[in-house]
């Protein structure tokens, strides 16, 4: 497997929604603040435009993106500097490791 172990910082948050600017600016800014390996977002209640232009917007260049259904749901998983073998992605599910891409 590539890679050492390495310490990571995650940032999880059941946003409840993310369609809100005000929202969405909080986000970008603990993302600023605490600027997480991975960033996990749950019930976003957004399609796959709309996240991505979120990604964008606060500063991420990996994504996998789980649309909602009806009026719940919905997953984003953001990274930069880590490798990632993804083992399923499910509409409530993703599984995966990640890797250091740094070298020693």
């Amino acid at each position: 497997m590539p890679g050492l172990p390495f310490p990571m910082s995650v940032l999880c948050w059941n946003v409840q929604g993310l369609g809100n600017p005000c929202t969405i600016n909080t986000l970008r800014d603990w993302v600023r603040k605490f600027a997480p390996c991975l960033l996990f977002l749950s019930e976003t209640r957004l399609a796959g435009g709309l996240a991505e232009r979120i990604k964008t917007f606060i500063g991420f260049s990996n994504s996998f993106i789980v649309n909602y259904e009806g009026r719940n749901g919905g997953l984003i998983l953001l990274w930069n500097d880590v490798c990632m073998y993804l083992f399923a992605l499910f509409r409530k599910v993703i599984l995966m490791q990640l890797f250091s891409r740094r070298v020693i």
